[in-house]
């Protein structure tokens, strides 16, 4: 009878294991109640009945979450203050003027991957992933075609 029980207790161990796996978890994933008052505070005044997935990276309380079609991450500092807001979008939706200088500076190349990122600091300003061949840039733009 005790080894039935102990065979049992290993497979709902294994099985809960198995399945905590599959749902995405990260131990980097922060409960709500482990993210700071402050920090819940100041994204739930900018991103109103937003639900979020929470992280803890590089210092600061990272909230992912979906507007739309869009991926979005939104950084916030420990004190509540906001630290910036990345959101990845289709290549296909950027501003003709961003388009426009790709085009112009970049012959023959694809935008890989897109990002709009507003900070406190910087402004706002498009991150792109541009393949050309077999080499990779990376630059930062305004929306009105000019390096930021």
């Amino acid at each position: 009878m005790k080894t039935r029980f102990l065979l049992l207790a290993a497979f709902l161990f294994a099985a809960v294991f198995t399945l905590s796996s599959f749902r995405g978890y990260d131990r980097d994933d922060l409960r709500h109640d482990q993210v700071p008052p402050a920090v819940m505070q100041t994204f739930e005044r900018m991103y109103p009945g937003v639900r979020a997935q929470w992280e803890k990276d590089n210092h600061k309380y990272k909230a992912e979450f979906r507007k739309g079609r869009n991926e979005v991450e939104a950084w916030f500092k420990k004190n509540g203050s906001w630290a910036g807001t990345e959101t990845d979008i289709n290549p296909q939706d950027l501003p003709a003027a961003v388009k426009d200088y790709v085009r112009s500076k970049y012959h023959n190349a694809r935008i890989d991957d897109a990002d709009y990122v507003e900070t406190p600091k910087k402004g706002s300003y498009y991150d792109l992933e541009i393949q050309r061949g077999h080499s990779e840039v990376n630059i930062k733009i305004n929306a009105e075609g000019r390096r930021h």
